[in-house]
């Protein structure tokens, strides 16, 4: 489990208690100020295990994406397959392949079909990276909403309405 989430769930569970302890304090029966704290801690673990949940299955999703772009590769070429060229997930040049027919160019030409190959070889891969990109934060829209003051606010009413 990612530390900061622990963290983030150990100091959440006394703010519970804490909660369902002050809002009760009003000379309600004990027995039923234990059972309304422990359903309050319950009901808040229960979320904050659904939030460690999705986070962890984002942040696992966001791993498998970054290994997937340094595994993508984009291939150009030029002069009509005399010149071919691999290029990385992050636009860098893998493999630069020239056959020996391609000597018959003139020096511009050569370079142009050079470019061309190269120009080719990056927008693939750009274009497979951004699908994987674009893949992971479809999935990544699913990231739980932070606990804030409104989800504390929410929680103080909801517990106060349950006393009355």
């Amino acid at each position: 489990m990612n530390p900061d989430i622990w963290r983030l769930r150990r100091s959440l569970v006394p703010i519970s208690a804490l909660l369902a302890g002050t809002i009760l304090t009003n000379g309600a029966v004990p027995a039923f100020r234990r059972r309304v704290r422990e359903r309050v801690v319950s009901d808040d673990l229960e979320h904050l295990e659904r939030i460690v949940r999705q986070t962890e299955e984002v942040m696992r999703g966001l791993r498998q994406a970054q290994a997937a772009i340094g595994r993508v590769t984009g291939e150009g070429e030029g002069a009509g397959g005399l010149v071919r060229v691999v290029s990385d997930g992050r636009g860098r040049l893998t493999d630069v392949r020239f056959d020996p027919r391609v000597m018959r160019l003139d020096p511009d030409e050569l370079g142009r079909q050079a470019l061309r190959a190269v120009q080719d070889a990056q927008r693939s891969a750009v274009r497979a990276s951004e699908e994987i990109i674009e893949r992971a934060r479809e999935s990544a829209e699913g990231f739980p909403e932070p606990l804030d003051e409104r989800f504390v606010r929410r929680r103080v009413e909801q517990v106060a309405r349950e006393i009355e």
